[in-house]
């Protein structure tokens, strides 16, 4: 075996693996994000629908959301249509934000599963040629 001992070999395959489960931990949390934020912008257009004050909670929504915001309220009109409109706009562009969001987590743990199984690799490798 080596100075150190296949233990101290092991550990540090299963911290790889370990790294890559964290990475998949930490992703969970940034995929919902689109999703909650929609939720939240479709929440306050529901209330909007029966406020008396419609126009004033929309110009406040428009705020809130910032940039996500742009585009997604027309001036004027129907308040109904308005709020319609503002749904449609906004569920799109929550939507493509959540694609984005899962094709680079999935870029990430693709890169961290090959660099795990590369480092897998290196460890087997080095206890083949350890001598005995």
């Amino acid at each position: 075996m080596t100075k150190y001992g296949s233990g101290a070999w092991s550990g540090f395959l299963v911290m790889a693996f370990i790294i890559l489960g964290l990475c998949g931990l930490f992703a969970t949390y940034a995929a919902q994000l689109p999703y909650q934020r929609e939720v939240f912008a479709e929440g306050k257009l529901d209330a909007a629908r029966t406020a008396p004050d419609a126009p004033a909670l929309l110009d406040r929504l428009r705020e809130t959301l910032g940039d996500d915001g742009v585009g997604a309220f027309p001036p004027g009109g129907d308040i109904a249509e308005r709020i319609d409109t503002a749904r449609h706009v906004l569920r799109r562009h929550f939507q493509d934000q959540a694609a984005d969001i899962a094709l680079r987590l999935r870029i990430v743990i693709a890169v961290f599963t090959f660099g795990s199984a590369l480092f897998g690799l290196m460890v087997v490798s080095i206890l083949r040629r350890a001598p005995r």
